[in-house]
């Protein structure tokens, strides 16, 4: 009896290293995040692309800060706003937020939610 329960608590701690090793596979990385959001802001700011390749205006991205749980993605738009992107990095579920230096006082979080995942994997 205390062998077979020896045997089910070793295969219950495998099956757990196993699990725990697929879901740090599965996370977000820095590399996927900051080019899905980048896709992600080619899809939904018309001629950002075209803008970006000209080198006339100041448009970058960049990792801001990443831990365990969190990639946070900073985009600076050819208008001066500031966005910061906050990726869950075992989900992709992000929130955004905004500052525009001179028109608003502080970050201010926006409306706009949206899953990375549907923006990894394009071009």
């Amino acid at each position: 009896m205390k062998k077979g329960l020896l045997r089910a608590i070793v295969f219950l701690l495998i099956l757990n290293t196993f699990a725990c090793e697929k879901e740090i596979e599965n996370r977000i990385t820095k590399d996927e995040a900051i080019n899905a959001i980048r896709n992600y802001n080619y899809e939904n700011i018309e001629g950002l692309e075209k803008m970006v390749e000209s080198n006339e205006y100041s448009i970058y991205w960049d990792i801001e800060s990443e831990d365990d749980n969190q990639i946070v993605v900073v985009f600076r738009s050819y208008t001066g706003a500031i966005n910061r992107y906050y990726i869950d990095k075992n989900t992709g579920e992000t929130y955004v937020t905004e500052f525009v230096p001179g028109i608003i006082l502080d970050e201010q979080k926006t409306d706009e939610k949206f899953n990375i995942n549907n923006y990894m994997n394009k071009k």
